[in-house]
């Protein structure tokens, strides 16, 4: 019995330190699909990657058309705007083409992991400095429809869910102090 040859094998690029995960975090602006989807730590990401970096990296992607379909935790957004003044633009926002959407706290992620084409790039935290791009079909596609189910059940955060800019406290912060 023949069996059909691979027509493609899975091709995996490891990078390490910051520079080179710098450099596979670039690899989404260079994507075909314009919607970048993702599961984001931006406490963390800003953390490794350098808060200018990230400030300017969203500047380019924003810039460059790509939207971003991004599933985080308030918790660790609290933490990035208590650390840097960049994190408090990454609110959902038409202009800058993001869409937020928050999992509660207990599935906080300190990995990054974007998908987009036929790949997976995964950014890890300061504390183990990597980052991996993963160019596989089916593994793209899988990670695609687990983002797809939780992003469907989750309601869309309001540009002031994470902070009313007037109070400096968060909108719960602030209804619960009415």
């Amino acid at each position: 019995m023949m069996s059909a040859p691979l027509t493609a094998k899975p091709r995996i690029e490891f990078f390490e330190g910051i520079e080179a995960a710098r450099t596979a975090l670039d690899d989404t602006l260079i994507a075909k699909e314009k919607t970048l989807r993702a599961f984001l730590s931006i406490s963390d990401i800003g953390e490794f990657l350098g808060p200018d970096f990230f400030d300017e990296y969203t500047t380019r992607r924003a810039r460059a058309g790509y939207e971003l379909h991004a599933i985080r935790t308030l918790e660790k957004d609290k933490e990035a705007m208590s650390k840097s003044r960049y994190a408090q633009r990454l609110v959902s926002s038409k202009k800058e083409k993001r869409i937020v959407r928050y999992v509660s706290e207990e599935l906080a992620f300190p990995i990054t992991m974007y998908m987009y084409d036929d790949k997976v790039t995964i950014i890890s935290s300061k504390e183990e400095e990597f980052a991996l791009i993963i160019q596989s079909r089916e593994l793209s596609e899988m990670q695609k429809k687990l983002f797809l189910l939780i992003w469907k059940s989750l309601e869309k955060a309001p540009p002031s869910r994470v902070r009313d800019k007037s109070s400096r406290k968060t909108c719960a912060e602030s209804r619960s102090s009415s």
